[in-house]
């Protein structure tokens, strides 16, 4: 589109008239700040410490807090089979620089960090190798390598002004391998009567990752978790792809989430917009990489979980960025560090950017772009309404939300049969790539639009001088073509919207929108500047439920010789979603399951059938569920004992027919249960696979649990309008486990 074209213009302020949707208020803050579980981790990941989560509860007293100045030491040490051939300064710029403005970058100033350098190497008393570091290295161990390096310093720093401490090797100290964070809460590391316990012990892949992994690491240091998989099962970057550098330090995006920055103090509580229960609040985001405004919205979903959106763009130190929108993430606090505690939402999920599959994650508005993020499990649903500078507005329904179904959208990339007319003169309605008229820094007639490059705008050329293309004269009017709205309400139209005027202007020059000649929305001139600026506006027309309807769009001149321009962009009518049934199967007639399809299955016993079961149990343990009614289920009899038909020795599978799955929301709804004794472990385990990807998994634990049937609701829409098998599977993976499983009255359902 066309830009930064001059015009001499004055612009005035007008009221604003409309019809709106109901807004409730939001919650506190404070209702959504998650900490992490009072009762810790069931199942922590072996080297990846617990103390360090994603909930808002740090313990300052054992992490460096990132607030204001802080100092730390870095010590160059090499070792008598390692010695160092050069300087130390080449070390230190390729750390130390860059990653300190980071830091000041991302907290928007608030972490001014130094670090100082004695120029030299020490030399430690024994070789590389000798102490004992490997790609887990335990802090124990860290802690005798940093304190021997403290004491070969000692002479020459005062460590008491200090808050960490680095230590880094010579390139060619090759069991140095790794840059782990060093987190050690004991206390044990005291030099000129200061306790130290956080730091680095930078490695060799510090020349590889660059000065990131500085602040990678001593992300941990402030008390960050992992947000790359350290689960070992799926990819390193299953969880959050390259848009944090706590979890791929070589992402596009390094920038920390805006819960990151909330938890370390670098946001305020007024920087939050928090939802739970049964709440709807419309919010403008602006971009994380900006300092100021509202920088995420929160719906708390429970003890432990929440939805978060945020707006990232390329800017700042996500100028690499691949995308630009509207990131959600869930936050989990009950997962363990590298456990997966924040976790992208991807809005195109079957495409990438970058070779990195969370690439393209980000909600936008325009062509290709998705607009709306809905979860079926927690009614969270969040909707992009338009732009505001840099920043998107968004509406955010919490508990009671349910996705909209798009009556009518125009977003004037095409003609779609508006038609113009009126008694104006000059400055018609047109559909057009707008120019964009400024003068003395008011902007007039904007050149950009909310989405794509042509909007609907009151004569789109910048002309030769402010009175060329203004409406003059009297009214335009563009109408739409006939709408046939749904029986039933609510219905809401929404739109994006400008209007701006010179100070000779008047109540008598507007931009109005009618609806069946019914006026719903109404911006008035006024005899003062108003610049123009892309803003939201809605309306609801569920008075209109069920009739045909045409929306009529007028800007008037109707003062005489008035500055008038307006821009329109964006109209859509929504609707409640329609729904239906796209499979369901209860189990009572053989519709096309399939046990074992692939021919890999390796259970013994206890394998996939449809049918009645008997009950088997185990002193107090039931662990399979009689029934009355068909389920599907790991050995249907119920042998004298659990151990008789439960799954052994492997993986039974069962896989659906084909499904062909229409494009929209797509909801899968089943009932189910995994029952085990207390020696099963969490290998063994029932998982629901769409085309070999997990979208459901209940894992086992050393414990007795008892059959008992449960609800489960999964959103499926990241495979709309693909024809796919359901695959169910559950394992008896450390023998002698004892595990039983079972489902029953599956939906799949489209909205």
């Amino acid at each position: 589109m066309f830009v930064n074209k001059l015009l001499a213009l004055c612009l005035a302020v007008g009221a604003a008239v409309a019809l709106p949707l109901h807004n409730v208020q939001a919650a506190a803050p404070n209702d959504c700040k998650i900490v992490s579980p009072p009762e810790g981790w069931p199942n922590p990941i072996p080297g990846y410490p617990t103390g360090l989560h994603i909930g808002m509860n740090t313990d300052w007293s054992k992490q460096m807090r990132p607030i204001g100045d802080v100092k730390a030491i870095m010590l160059f040490v090499d070792f008598p089979n390692a010695v160092a051939g050069s300087g130390t300064q080449a070390y230190y710029d390729n750390l130390v620089p860059n990653a300190v403005q980071f830091f000041r970058t991302v907290s928007y100033g608030q972490f001014r960090l130094t670090v100082d350098a004695p120029q030299r190497w020490h030399r430690m008393s024994r070789n590389d190798r000798d102490y004992g570091f490997a790609y887990l290295t335990p802090p124990e161990v860290q802690a005798v390598y940093i304190d021997e390096a403290m004491r070969l310093a000692d002479n020459d720093v005062d460590f008491s002004q200090y808050q960490a401490v680095y230590v880094v090797p010579p390139r060619n100290a090759s069991a140095m391998a790794f840059s782990p964070e060093w987190n050690d809460y004991r206390g044990v590391v005291v030099h000129d009567g200061k306790v130290f316990k956080n730091g680095v012990t930078f490695g060799q892949d510090a020349w590889s990752w660059g000065y990131k992994v500085f602040n990678h690491e001593n992300g941990h240091d402030m008390g960050l978790p992992e947000d790359y998989n350290a689960t070992g099962q799926g990819p390193t970057f299953a969880f959050t792809g390259g848009w944090d550098v706590m979890g791929n330090i070589g992402g596009h995006a390094p920038d920390l989430f805006a819960w990151e920055k909330w938890k370390l103090g670098w946001l305020t509580d007024s920087q939050v917009s928090c939802l739970r229960g049964d709440e709807t609040t419309t919010v403008t985001l602006s971009p994380i990489e900006q300092a100021g405004g509202t920088k995420m919205a929160v719906v708390r979903t429970g003890r432990d979980t929440a939805w978060v959106a945020e707006v990232r763009q390329r800017i700042g130190v996500d100028s690499g960025a691949c995308d630009k929108g509207v990131l959600i993430y869930k936050v989990d606090s009950s997962k363990t560090n590298g456990g997966g505690t924040i976790r992208v939402f991807d809005s195109h999920p079957n495409t990438s950017a970058c070779n990195d599959p969370f690439g393209d994650a980000p909600y936008d508005l325009g062509s290709g772009e998705v607009g709306m993020f809905y979860d079926a499990a927690t009614r969270t649903r969040i909707e992009l309404l338009g732009t505001a500078n840099s920043g998107y507005t968004v509406r955010v329904t919490a508990g009671s939300g349910t996705p909209s179904t798009t009556v009518y959208f125009d977003d004037f990339e095409a003609d779609r049969g508006w038609t113009v007319s009126g008694t104006a003169t000059a400055g018609r309605w047109e559909v057009g790539d707008p120019e964009t008229t400024v003068f003395n820094g008011s902007t007039y007639q904007r050149g950009d639009t909310p989405s794509g490059a042509k909007d609907l705008v009151t004569g789109a050329p910048a002309g030769p001088d402010a009175g060329t293309h203004d409406v003059d004269g009297g009214v335009t009017s563009a109408r739409s073509p006939a709408i046939l709205l749904p029986g039933t309400g609510p219905l809401t139209l929404t739109f994006q919207q400008y209007l701006a005027h010179a100070d000779n202007s008047s109540s008598a020059d507007h931009l109005r929108v009618k609806v069946n000649g019914s006026t719903v929305f109404e911006q008035l001139g006024a005899a003062s500047v108003r610049a123009g600026a892309w803003a939201s506006a809605s309306a609801d027309l569920t008075a209109f439920a069920g009739q045909s309807v045409q929306i009529v769009i007028e800007a008037a001149d109707g003062a005489g010789g008035s500055l008038v321009e307006a821009g329109i962009d964006d109209v859509r009518i929504t609707a409640p979603p329609q729904t239906s049934t796209v499979f369901e199967d209860d189990f009572e007639t053989d519709k096309g399951w399939t046990v074992n399809a692939s021919g890999s299955d390796t259970a013994t016993a206890g394998r996939w059938e449809r049918g009645i079961a008997g009950e088997t149990s185990y002193q107090a343990t039931i662990c399979q569920l009689a029934s009355t009614s068909n389920a599907l289920v790991t050995g249907l009899a119920s042998g004298v004992d659990c151990a008789l038909s439960d799954v052994d020795s492997g993986i039974t599978s069962v896989t659906s027919p084909a499904i062909a799955v229409p494009a929209g929301q797509i909801t899968l709804a089943f009932r189910y249960y995994l029952a085990h004794l207390n020696n099963a472990s969490t290998a063994d385990h029932l998982r629901v696979k769409v085309g070999g990807t997990t979208v459901f998994e209940r894992t086992a634990s050393a414990s007795n649990v008892s059959a008992a049937w449960q609800n489960a609701t999964v959103n499926l829409s990241a495979f709309a309008g693909q024809t796919i098998r359901l695959a169910i599977e559950v394992e008896d993976h450390d023998t002698p486990s004892l595990v039983e499983a079972a489902i029953d009255n599956l939906t799949l359902t489209w909205s």
